[in-house]
């Protein structure tokens, strides 16, 4: 956040699958979700893989039929409990809300879960849409990663490359 010049407001920061080395920071900034993966060796220094970004989606950002199907039983609100508060759009597919912490792809946000709205004709008001079946680990990609030979990782910040 701070090599993009921003305070963020919010920040959570968790560790990735079956490790303490390699995690997923999320910080939201002006309305908007940043992620990155950040590396901390146990004997090196703190490294960064920069992510993306996407706008944070609170209720008042639904569309109007959105809206109108949340009224029923306000399914938007439990979901954005669920997830803290992470939610955004889904790229490529605006209508799937999805929780921003977890992602199946390290780059880009590729959602694991998330809820559809259905339409007015339909008895229920969302559809819960888990991919976890669809997650890939690439155990040699993650080890990378881990032991620090994943390329894609600079420092954390300009001043700290300076004082090697």
């Amino acid at each position: 956040a701070e090599a993009r010049g921003h305070l963020p407001e919010r920040h959570v920061v968790m560790p990735t699958l079956a490790n303490n080395v390699v995690w997923r920071a999320l910080y939201l900034h002006h309305g908007e979700i940043f992620s990155d993966r950040i590396r901390v060796g146990w004997f090196s220094r703190p490294t960064v893989v920069e992510g993306w970004s996407l706008p944070l989606l609170a209720e008042g950002g639904l569309t109007g039929a959105e809206r109108d199907r949340n009224a029923a039983g306000q399914p938007f609100q439990r979901f954005a409990w669920f997830s803290d508060g992470w939610v955004a759009r889904t790229p490529g597919d605006p209508t799937f809300l999805a929780d921003m912490r977890y992602s199946l792809s390290t780059e880009a946000f590729d959602p694991i879960w998330g809820i559809r709205f259905n339409g007015p004709d339909t008895p229920a008001t969302v559809t819960w849409v888990n991919r976890s079946r669809e997650r890939e680990i690439k155990l040699r990609d993650l080890w990378r990663e881990i032991v620090g030979r994943d390329p894609r990782y600079g420092p954390v910040l300009p001043e700290i490359s300076r004082l090697d």
